[in-house]
Order: C-alpha cells, then sequence, then structure tokens
C-alpha cells in the first residue's frame, strides 16, 4: 500500500475483489455491461462513502450544537453534491462515528 493519500475518487485505479451475489452483480451486466462494471461499482461506493461523511459531519455538528432542522439537513446535502460536482474529492474525511442517520 502506498504512503500517498487521496481523496475520494481521486487516484490511480488499484485491483479490488469485491464479491456480490450473483442476482446483483447480473443486473449490473444487463444495466451497463460488462466492461463499464468496475465504473459502475466505483461511482455506487462513491456516492456511499459522500452519504456516511456527510452523516458523519451531521452527527459531529448535533453533537456539539444540537439538532438540525430538516431545511439545515437539506442544504448540507446540497452543499456537499456542489462540493462534490466541482470536480474535487470534496472536504477532508472527517473521524468514524457509530452514530449514523437513517434519514439519508
Amino acid at each position: 500500500m502506498s504512503d500517498t493519500s487521496y481523496g475520494i475518487g481521486e487516484g490511480p485505479a488499484t485491483r479490488v475483489s469485491p464479491s456480490l451475489p450473483e442476482g446483483t452483480a447480473e443486473a449490473i451486466r444487463q444495466r451497463v455491461g460488462k466492461r463499464e462494471f468496475s465504473a459502475f461499482l466505483t461511482e455506487a461506493v462513491k456516492r456511499e462513502l459522500r452519504g456516511r461523511l456527510l452523516d458523519e459531519y451531521l452527527a459531529d455538528y448535533e453533537h456539539r450544537k444540537g439538532p438540525i432542522s430538516e431545511q439545515e439537513q437539506e442544504r448540507a446535502r446540497r452543499v456537499f453534491d456542489e462540493v462534490f460536482a466541482e470536480g474535487g474529492s470534496g472536504p477532508p474525511q472527517a473521524e468514524p462515528r457509530r452514530h449514523t442517520r437513517s434519514w439519508l
């Protein structure tokens, strides 16, 4: 493993071997084709990581400042989407937290 640190969606490709149920793998192949399989998984994982990162930031904010309204939650989602859409890796990674939100 390299000492270089990359943000979400950055760095050279590295080979991994995820295990998926056959039905899931086949559904992906049918929709995107065999050649786009890895790209599809990459985008899905990036979305999941962004969601979890947002969960971590919101949980930390709530822990320090109190409850966050639905409007503030929506605004935070839009800001995160905008930051990631600008082509960067987005905000720095937060420390992992045990608290997760079911509303994302």
